[in-house]
């Protein structure tokens, strides 16, 4: 019904075969070349393998994780899917000798068409061979129009494929390929009728997973939370759940729960530099400044040698130590600031990286300043900053950072309102930085100082037996920093000392409560946990009415 371009025959395919071991190089090439293969070409590195698909397209793609001397398999499969050297037509067969939990499950979600164990079986690799060079005639017209993201016709010609018991042992790739078109077009009942049918019949674990995502897009929540738990509990799913339902919570706007899930599937795949940067969005949003580095120094170093390479990435880690270091007393602070400072001297001292990078490491420069309480400097380098048309938002953000610590409250929420319009609204991390201006905007117009400054007030307050005033600083703080323990501490500190004397306000009993609820949770030595249990004490019980918010919604 639909003219399109017929398959290759076996004789006019090309294959590459990219692996550091010539062994393996050339037992490939003699199966290659028996299977009918004309042309085959051995790399032994990704440099050599970019070159050769510059050159020419190829029909298989033998590639090893093992790469040593440049990018290793998995980002260099990643890279030539980005710029399409790989599509859905194409034949790729992941090697490796390595089957660590973390490799695998990064490897499966770049799904490949097959994974071999070093060493081979000669025998096994003509058998698998054989069979994906029969996937991809018999299935040539949906793959095509999947390509094409025309689902309609992949659906119809995958239903025509379906309907032939010929082709019975293709048939869990054609039920895949018409359920992932199903979602394309948004036809979530559709999807959860297929797959339950499918289910009928094999067991896989993307079955599962996309019948979960079915039940979720429909708001099934009672089915969907059955099958999660179970998948949950199972090896090959466990990644793909959470990832699903980290995408479920950001629509449904519960950004906490979005991280735990998020940092969960990090932990599985932590290759998946597109996760971590979900991860360090999230982190970002719930004032994780501990998970925010943790993200930003995985993306750095997972990220070495791929597409995603950059001295951007480094950028981040930096900016990540001065937000933690403004978080922490004077001793810890200047710890992490000297982190900071150690890695842009070296991004700096590079001429060619400091003309690139001048602007972004002068903003760096002012944090570091500020944070020193060295504010007046800082001023002066930013005032020397030109003013530039910027498409980087981490750029923006540092720069709304270091202008607001320097005390440009104007400057800071006039750059908040700019960076509004560079987020891509509808995609996952759009929704998370959306969300971020939204709370920053909030944030940094009515609270004027870092959780460090704030902290250190109220230290003063408090010696001056200032309570309000120290607890108001405190609750200041917090709301910057939830997840900090010792700021919690010292808010059951000067709780205390105020039950002691006079009645605490509502207000201020929602900020020890949520101070206790942070305690409960974290992990406190026996110190801590005497110390804990003696505030709460002399605090006394706190009424659940009293943290009912008075304010009209």
């Amino acid at each position: 019904m639909f003219e399109i371009p017929a398959p290759k025959s076996i004789n006019e395919a090309s294959a590459i075969v990219i692996d550091q071991q010539a062994i393996i190089r050339d037992s490939l090439k003699s199966v290659l070349l028996q299977a009918g293969v004309r042309s085959v070409v051995l790399c032994s590195n990704a440099f050599e393998a970019l070159s050769a698909f510059r050159t020419e397209p190829f029909d298989l793609v033998f590639v090893s994780f093992n790469l040593s001397r440049d990018k290793d398999g998995f980002h260099l499969l990643e890279e030539l899917k980005f710029k399409g050297y790989v599509t859905n037509q194409t034949i790729v067969v992941f090697l490796s000798a390595d089957t660590e939990k973390g490799l695998v499950h990064s490897v499966v979600e770049m799904q490949p068409d097959d994974f071999w164990l070093k060493p081979f079986d000669i025998k096994s690799v003509n058998r698998r061979l054989d069979f994906l060079l029969s996937v991809k005639e018999k299935l040539h017209r949906p793959l095509y129009f999947a390509d094409q993201m025309d689902y309609s016709r992949a659906i119809y010609y995958s239903d025509r494929l379906l309907a032939l018991s010929e082709l019975k042992e293709f048939h869990p790739r054609l039920h895949r390929i018409k359920g992932n078109c199903l979602f394309a077009l948004s036809e979530y009942a559709d999807a959860e009728k297929h797959f339950n049918a499918v289910l009928a019949k094999y067991k896989y674990n993307w079955v599962y997973i996309g019948l979960a995502r079915s039940l979720l897009k429909q708001e099934k929540y009672q089915q969907a939370q059955e099958l999660v738990d179970k998948l949950k509990l199972r090896e090959d799913s466990r990644c793909a759940i959470h990832d699903l339902l980290a995408q479920h919570y950001v629509e449904k706007g519960d950004y906490e729960q979005a991280y735990t899930e998020i940092i969960e599937a990090a932990k599985l795949a932590p290759r998946n530099i597109e996760r971590n940067k979900r991860s360090w969005d999230l982190a970002r949003l719930n004032h994780d400044r501990v998970g925010q580095l943790e993200a930003t120094i995985n993306m750095a170093k997972y990220a070495k040698n791929s597409i995603h390479d950059s001295p951007e990435l480094t950028l981040n880690v930096i900016r990540s130590y001065i937000d933690l270091a403004n978080s922490l007393k004077d001793d810890e602070c200047n710890s992490w600031l000297h982190k900071a400072q150690k890695q842009l001297t070296q991004l700096s001292t590079n001429p060619k990286l400091y003309r690139l990078l001048k602007v972004a490491i002068d903003v760096i420069n002012a944090r570091i300043l500020c944070a020193q309480g060295d504010k007046r400097k800082a001023e002066k380098v930013l005032e020397n900053i030109e003013p530039e048309e910027s498409n980087n938002l981490d750029l923006n953000f540092d720069l709304i950072k270091a202008r607001h610590e320097a005390g440009d409250r104007e400057g800071c929420l006039r750059l908040l309102a700019e960076s509004e319009v560079l987020v891509e609204n509808d995609s996952f991390s759009g929704q998370i930085l959306n969300k971020y201006i939204e709370q920053e905007t909030d944030e940094r117009s009515s609270i004027h100082f870092t959780p460090k400054e704030l902290t250190a007030m109220a230290a003063s307050y408090h010696s001056q037996e200032k309570y309000n005033q120290a607890i108001a600083m405190l609750s200041q703080a917090f709301r910057l920093s939830p997840k900090n323990t010792a700021l919690a501490m010292n808010i059951m500190k000067v709780g205390m000392s105020m039950s002691e004397r006079e009645t605490l306000n509502n207000d201020e009993k929602r900020t020890i409560n949520n101070a206790i609820i942070l305690l409960r949770k974290s992990d406190l030595d026996n110190e801590q946990q005497k110390e804990f249990s003696y505030y709460r004490q002399q605090i006394g019980e706190i009424n659940e009415l009293d943290l009912l918010s008075t304010s009209l919604q």
